[in-house]
């Protein structure tokens, strides 16, 4: 998430010490780091249903940046960055013909 962590010295820090809660890897982590939403989130935001989302990321897969996926129960869900979400907001909200 876009999120500033304090040091203890006062001074916004630019990472972050994360660590795998299994495992117990630690790494650093470099902030701030993209938002990713599912595609069914996205839909709700925009008052879109989630196949008319997925049928304009089908047709303007180009516009969009490369596709992750996370695997929950079997099942794979897109997930999106914010800047996929702009994008997709401003073509869907903005280029809709006046009525």
């Amino acid at each position: 998430m876009n999120v500033f962590v304090d040091s203890p010295d006062g001074q916004t820090a630019d990472r972050i010490q994360v660590a795998c809660p299994e495992c117990k890897y630690q790494t650093l982590m470099v902030l701030p780091v993209e938002p990713l939403f599912l595609a069914g989130d996205i839909a709700m935001m925009l008052s879109t249903t989630r196949s008319a989302l997925h049928s304009w990321m089908s047709r303007n897969a180009w516009r969009l940046g490369p596709a992750k996926y996370r695997w929950v129960r079997g099942r794979r869900q897109r997930l999106l960055t914010m800047t996929d979400a702009r994008v997709i907001s401003d073509r869907l909200m903005h280029s809709r013909p006046a009525r």
